[in-house]
C-alpha cells in the first residue's frame, strides 16, 4: 500500500476486516480504511454481498467457504496462474516520490511500534514484474524514510 495514492482502498477493507471477530480493533480498522459514508457497508458485511443473494449457496456460509486450503492460508488466495511479463528496467530510477500522508503515518506507526516493543523489524521491498518508475520512486522514498525515524 505504500505506493497507493488514495486515502482508501475498499477491496482491502473487505479482505482485511471480514475475517476479524467483532471487536474494537475491527471497528477501528474499518473506520481508518473506509470513508465515513461507507462504514455501514463494512460493519454490516451482508451489504457487500446482498446484491448476489439469489446466487448464494450453502458453501458461502461454510467455514472457509468449504475450501480446506483456506484453513491454513488464513484468507490468502494464491493465484496459481503464471504469465510472462516484460522485465521493466527501473534500476536507474533515483527519483523519490513522497508517500501519501496516510501511508507515511502508518509506515511510521509500524516502525515505532516495533521499536517501542523491542521487536526487530526487517523492511523488505520485493521486486515484482510490473513495477513502474513511479512505484520505484515511492520505494526509494521508503528506504530513505526508515532512516528518519
Amino acid at each position: 500500500m505504500t505506493t497507493f495514492e488514495g486515502g482508501y482502498y475498499s477491496v482491502g477493507t473487505v479482505v482485511n476486516t471480514y475475517g476479524l471477530r467483532w471487536s474494537q480493533d475491527k471497528l477501528d480498522a474499518i473506520k481508518v480504511s473506509t470513508p465515513r459514508n461507507q462504514w455501514g457497508e463494512y460493519i454490516f458485511g451482508f451489504i457487500q454481498y446482498h446484491t448476489r443473494y439469489t446466487d448464494l449457496s450453502r458453501v458461502d456460509f461454510l467455514k472457509n467457504q468449504g475450501n480446506p486450503l483456506y484453513e491454513n492460508w488464513k484468507g490468502f488466495l494464491c493465484n496459481m496462474v503464471t504469465a510472462p511479463y516484460d522485465n521493466p528496467d527501473v534500476k536507474n530510477v533515483r527519483k523519490r516520490n513522497p508517500l501519501s500522508s496516510k501511508s507515511e503515518e502508518y509506515y511510521r506507526k509500524i516502525i515505532e511500534l516495533a521499536r517501542d516493543n523491542g521487536i526487530p523489524l526487517l523492511i523488505v521491498i520485493s521486486p515484482y514484474a510490473s513495477v513502474t518508475d513511479n512505484e520505484q520512486a515511492a520505494f526509494n522514498e521508503i528506504v530513505i524514510c526508515r532512516f528518519l525515524i
